[in-house]
């Protein structure tokens, strides 16, 4: 029996030897990444479905293919074709909604993918001029001649951002240019009140500019002492109310100054005088903060003095009841006039206070009553001016006419 099965299973190690060599034969390589007779596989890596993008924006166009590809196309539903490879940029894609679609395809059939981009208008470049705030020092600073006077300043620009270096440009109304950057530092070599003004410019070319003031005080130079006398800090006034000025500045190297070497202003109404005395009647209703500043030759400034004063009043309301505007009368005939005059704090104003005023007789009398015989001929403008007791006015006029 032995002599029997040993042939047979030599022929069985054979068989099986061959039929492995076979199977290997007919499998191929298993690592293929897609089976033999099939398009190939693709996927739109960039750009993302939905992106977003400004026009002349560069663009990646990136794609992944499985399996084998005898050609690719990338198009726009805008452009047209795009490109021809797996991974370019573009960055001349026309302004507007784009539908991304790329084909690849070999001798078994084609696929696509698409995507979805916005490319918008480019968003032309502001023409805002840089905008400069001075950190210090501060306008009317005074310095010493000896002292290194620092300068620094903060400039942003909508396009740039923040500017710098010789974007910024100083310069002194005494001394010209100064120096470059948002820091400088300077020893004045004039000195009196220099203007101090910083120029920025873009790269557009637009330039804005600031300015403060300082005064460099010569060596041994006092600045001088500013006081206000009249009015009193905290005064009341009423509108239409007259109310005087007087301040004093004394210098020690000059003495007293005065004329335009004192400037007074109002937070509400700016500059309202200059000089040691001055009144006005028309100053704004409301609260102000009188300040007197005082400089001397050299035009260094001293300590500015302030008080606050307050203006509130209604002026009265004037109505002249006779003669109606338009009225007729023949030379030497009575005229009767009458009005009156109601103010909100003072009530009805009494005779005094009302003034009658003709543009041909000039003042014609006072009163809420009286007759006037002795009007001249011709046409008149018949002014009734109230007045309250702060000084608070209010004009009503009529015309009438005079004949012989």
């Amino acid at each position: 029996m032995q002599t029997i099965k040993e042939p047979f299973r030599s022929f069985l190690l054979l068989f099986l030897v061959a039929l492995g060599f076979f199977l290997i034969v007919a499998t191929g390589d298993s690592s293929n990444k897609s089976a033999p007779g099939t398009p190939p596989q693709i996927r739109i890596l960039s750009p993302e479905n939905g992106a977003a993008f400004d026009r002349n924006n560069t663009i990646s166009f990136v794609s992944q293919i499985t399996g084998s590809a005898d050609s690719l196309q990338w198009s726009s539903t805008r452009d047209g074709v795009l490109g021809t490879q797996s991974t370019f940029t573009r960055n001349n894609l026309s302004a507007g909604s784009h539908t991304i679609t790329l084909v690849a395809g070999n001798v078994h059939g084609a696929n696509s993918a698409s995507v979805d981009i916005t490319v918008a208008e480019t968003t032309p470049p502001s023409t805002d001029p840089p905008q400069i705030t001075l950190v210090s020092p501060e306008t009317d600073a005074v310095f010493e001649k000896k002292d290194l006077v620092t300068f620094v300043a903060q400039v942003t620009d909508v396009n740039e951002g923040i500017l710098s270096g010789t974007a910024l440009k100083w310069y002194s109304s005494r001394e010209d240019y100064l120096g470059f950057g948002t820091t400088l530092h300077v020893n004045f070599v004039q000195t009196g009140t220099h203007t101090i003004t910083l120029v920025a410019k873009n790269n557009l070319g637009v330039t804005n500019s600031a300015s403060i003031r300082i005064a460099i005080n010569p060596e041994g130079n006092t600045p001088p002492d500013i006081t206000i006398v009249q009015p009193m800090d905290g005064a009341k006034f009423r509108t239409g109310e007259l109310v005087t000025f007087h301040g004093e500045a004394t210098d020690k190297e000059e003495g007293t100054l005065t004329g335009n070497k004192l400037t007074w202003t109002s937070s509400k109404d700016k500059q309202i005088g200059t000089g040691n005395s001055f009144s006005r009647d028309d100053l704004s209703k409301g609260t102000h903060t009188i300040t007197l500043e005082a400089k001397d030759s050299h035009g260094i400034p001293g300590v500015p003095a302030q008080i606050t004063i307050h203006v509130d009043n209604t002026p009265p309301v004037a109505r002249i009841d006779h003669p109606a505007t338009g009225y007729t009368a023949t030379v030497n005939t009575p005229v009767l006039f009458i009005g009156s005059a109601h103010d909100e704090e003072d009530g009805l104003l009494p005779d005094e206070k009302l003034q009658w005023v003709s543009s041909r007789d000039g003042n014609l009398g006072y009163g809420a009553t009286f007759t006037k015989n002795n009007l001249s001929v011709g046409a008149h403008t018949i002014t009734l001016i109230a007045t309250d007791k702060d000084g608070g006015r209010d004009i009503q006029s009529i015309t009438l006419t005079i004949t012989p």
